[in-house]
């Protein structure tokens, strides 16, 4: 897939466009954002790596949103996984940091953990050197390049818009299933798994919000809003597991830094557990045929990009 120099990155679809068109025009445009993301140097390296990494979440859902078009999606989509991987310990060890911080100036702050507001870098983690990050972006654009360039793997198949609906069906079904998965057993790597697939979920509304019969902007908000505190919740038992396996770290305070988290953890849950009841309370077959229908009438008043 060739990627021109200075395309223009489009957030939406071009529901105007032939389907071909229109898909390979957006993949090419998230494949080109994730590579320029790594290299902006008019942003430090941590935001380069944040923004980095949220582009190829973004890409990811959008091949979920075409995989009926996509003959080799599982290739695609195991590769940008990979590579986004490269970039998770620089992540995480900010994302420690900056909870942490959070944490500690709370009002009024935890209780009893005073004393640990001292140690937010050793808590954290160190995360790597300025050398290393550069290294780590440098690779992370030559495996975004490798894959742009291999065309075979892009190849968009003859299809009709609405076989768009099909992928946001599985989409919606595959969250739908790992909320009634959490909400059973409260296991954090069922969490884990909703939240990853309410923020695909979450992606692919907003990308169909243009069309005239599309999703509504208050559902994408309120979708968006559910990814968002399933995310905090990931971010605590991140730390906690983290913090679990520090090295000299003393038992006592890992134990009474969970006891300080853990209402906030299970609220989180409780929260987040309502509002995706709300939101994933309709069986997939009918999100499927609203989606379709409103991909039928596109041309009534989509944008066109």
């Amino acid at each position: 897939m060739h990627l021109a120099s200075g395309t223009v990155m489009r957030t939406s679809l071009l529901f105007d466009r032939p389907f071909e068109e229109a898909v390979a025009t957006k993949l090419a445009d998230g494949l080109g954002k994730a590579g320029a993301r790594a290299h902006d140097e008019d942003r430090t390296i941590e935001d380069r790596v944040h923004r980095a990494r949220v582009a190829v979440k973004e890409l990811r859902a959008f091949l979920r949103l075409v995989r009926p078009a996509l003959r080799y999606y599982r290739v695609l989509n195991v590769g940008l996984r990979d590579t986004a991987r490269r970039l998770a310990h620089h992540r995480d060890s900010v994302v420690r940091a900056q909870l942490l911080t959070e944490l500690f100036a709370s009002a009024p702050p935890l209780s009893g953990l005073g004393d640990f507001a001292g140690r937010i870098d050793e808590l954290a983690g160190p995360p790597p050197s300025p050398f290393e990050q550069e290294a780590l972006l440098d690779a992370f654009a030559r495996d975004i390049a490798a894959l742009a360039g291999n065309n075979v793997l892009w190849r968009v198949e003859n299809r009709d818009w609405t076989c768009l609906a099909d992928g946001v069906a599985l989409s919606y079904r595959a969250a739908r299933r790992y909320m009634i998965e959490a909400e059973r057993s409260g296991v954090p790597n069922d969490f884990h798994d909703w939240r990853k697939q309410v923020k695909y979920h979450a992606i692919q509304l907003a990308l169909l919000t243009p069309l005239r019969h599309g999703p509504s902007e208050q559902r994408c908000k309120s979708v968006a809003q559910l990814g968002e505190l399933l995310g905090r919740h990931h971010d605590f038992e991140a730390l906690a597991d983290h913090l679990a396996n520090a090295a000299g770290l003393e038992p006592d305070a890992v134990r009474r830094f969970n006891a300080a988290i853990d209402p906030l953890k299970t609220g989180l849950e409780r929260t987040a557990i309502r509002l995706g009841g709300m939101k994933f309370r309709q069986p997939p077959g009918k999100i499927r045929h609203a989606i379709a229908k409103a991909l039928r009438s596109r041309n009534d008043g989509a944008a066109a990009g």
